[in-house]
Formats: structure tokens, C-alpha cells, sequence
């Protein structure tokens, strides 16, 4: 269990590449991925206020966010994380059936 100073510490570590966050803590590799481009994302991009509309609450992946989902895909199994990964942390969200 880390304390909050540890916490900052490691995020003030993080370093950004090809666009994913990563830091690594003393114990363990920690990598945060924002979800791909998602429908919500360009209405939200066009007017604010579509990000709280009820129509967009779990939208789809754009054709652009599904080339993100697989060059994120790609990206992993090549750099060889795919066999270190030990927990998979995800939002209830379904992003419509985005795999690793």
C-alpha cells in the first residue's frame, strides 16, 4: 500500500509516449490508457453539451478509435507487455467489445 506522498512521487515520473501515460513504480509497472475515440467524443468536440446526453452515455468507437484500439493492440504485443500484464483495471463502460 503506498502513501499519498508515494503516489505523487510516482506521478511525478510519468512520462508521456506516443500519447499513453506510464510510469514506473518501485514495485510494479503501472500503465493508464484512455479509452480510443468514441462517438461522445467528436459530438462532444462539435457542442459541450453532447457529452451528458443519455444517447452518448456508452458510445461506440469511431473508425478512428478502433485504428487506435488495434495500433494500441499491436503496440503492446510487440513491446512485450502483453506477457507481463498481471491485473487489467476497466471502466463498467463497454466501449462495444474493445480486447486486448
Amino acid at each position: 500500500i503506498w502513501t499519498l506522498p508515494q503516489v505523487k512521487e510516482l506521478f511525478t515520473r510519468c512520462t508521456v509516449v506516443k500519447n499513453f501515460t506510464w510510469f514506473v513504480a518501485t514495485l510494479a509497472l503501472c500503465i493508464g490508457v484512455r479509452h480510443a475515440q468514441g462517438f461522445h467524443n467528436v459530438e462532444g468536440d462539435k457542442n459541450p453539451d453532447s457529452y451528458v446526453s443519455y444517447d452518448l452515455f456508452d458510445a461506440s468507437l469511431t473508425p478512428l478509435g478502433w485504428k487506435q484500439v488495434d495500433n494500441l493492440r499491436e503496440h503492446v504485443k510487440a513491446s512485450g507487455l502483453s506477457k507481463r500484464v498481471q491485473l487489467v483495471v476497466v471502466s463498467p463502460l463497454s466501449r462495444r467489445n474493445v480486447m486486448m
